[in-house]
């Protein structure tokens, strides 16, 4: 019986609209697609949305002294827009929502996300940080 795949969505905030999306990938994730496979034993799809693509979430403000309140309203964002779905375990497990910045949270929050949980923010002020924030949605230490 095949392991039901992974999914890891993605949104390219505005303020990175004069990147590539093919860029972003592989500066970020190319390499954390394989290894997620090798360590979950499960096929993963990794969904880029630009900003024309996902207006209503690609402004997300995501700047803030507290880290933990720039996930909190990420968190409420992808539940206004997505719905009550999002919650259930099963969905929660094996897909996840990343937002991905040009700039850090706040000077000393690269990125954060819910351990096991469906909602990340991370920035590309360092190429590890955005695989290191989905990681930990996925249930890494």
């Amino acid at each position: 019986m095949t392991k039901q795949p992974l999914t890891l969505n993605i949104f390219i905030h505005e303020d990175l609209s004069s990147y590539g999306r093919y860029d972003l990938y592989n500066t970020h994730f190319s390499w954390f697609a394989e290894e997620i496979q090798n360590l979950s034993g499960r096929k993963i799809s990794i969904n880029m949305f630009s900003p024309a693509e996902a207006k209503t979430l690609s402004g997300t403000d995501y700047k803030n002294i507290y880290a933990a309140a720039s996930l909190d309203a990420w968190r409420e964002k992808l539940e206004s827009h997505f719905g009550s779905r999002l919650k259930e375990d099963s969905h929660a497990r094996f897909n996840k929502y990343l937002l991905l910045t040009r700039n850090d949270i706040n000077p000393s929050v690269l990125g954060i996300a819910q351990f096991k949980g469906y909602a990340g923010i991370a920035s590309i002020t360092s190429d590890m940080t955005p695989a290191h924030e989905a990681g930990h949605m996925f249930g890494a230490t």
